[in-house]
């Protein structure tokens, strides 16, 4: 099981628990299993529809293929190396170089980037990206994430912190309880552990 479907389930179990614990204390058993049924019913929801909702929230347009042939073929290339169905392609009207990943499973997925990423990247360095959102493996991945750390700093990007954890890098700073809505290490430390792979195989980032 992945980590953020960990997180998720971890975090759906909490609100559940939170959201039962709080109707029974205002209204003893019948509060109780109002509340559980409600947290059914979010749960739910947010199983089902979150990359809905995550889309439109950002309002992120689905790509079609005449429209960013290279694009989607990259994306089609890497869904076929990772024996994965070829996800939604979304694009996200932001200037903020930013992209996320989202859906319930492989065969309801969706990949998101913004106007920005496109902008700072060259080919190689977007390959990357997309493969990590696809399959979660960092070729190119270093030089491009020192690039979106940078952009994102110059360029912030208007977040839900619900959401921030989709994103390849966090547009939320902070630690602390925003940790926990993290699927991935402080970029920083992602960059040093891309470096030192790069360097045992004998290659140079940057």
């Amino acid at each position: 099981m992945k980590l953020n479907t960990l997180k998720t389930t971890f975090l759906m179990a909490l609100m559940t628990v939170l959201l039962v614990t709080a109707g029974a204390a205002s209204g003893g058993q019948q509060g109780m299993i109002l509340a559980f049924i409600f947290a059914l019913l979010m749960n739910g929801i947010s199983y089902w529809y979150s990359d809905r909702i995550v889309l439109r929230m950002y309002g992120a347009k689905e790509l079609r293929p005449e429209a960013a042939p290279k694009l989607y073929r990259t994306v089609e290339e890497l869904a076929l190396r990772a024996g994965m169905p070829m996800p939604k392609l979304y694009i996200v009207p932001s200037a903020a170089p930013n992209a996320f990943d989202t859906g319930r499973n492989e065969k309801h997925a969706a990949v998101a980037v913004t106007e920005g990423i496109l902008r700072i990247l060259d080919e190689r360095e977007l390959r990357g990206v997309l493969a990590h959102e696809l399959s979660r493996v960092p070729q190119s991945l270093a030089n491009a994430l020192k690039k979106l750390q940078l952009g994102a700093q110059r360029i912030p990007m208007q977040t839900n912190p619900a959401t921030a954890h989709m994103f390849i890098v966090n547009p939320l700073a902070g630690g602390g309880l925003l940790r926990l809505f993290s699927t991935h290490p402080p970029i920083q430390e992602r960059i040093r552990s891309l470096e030192r792979m790069a360097a045992k195989q004998g290659l140079k980032v940057g």
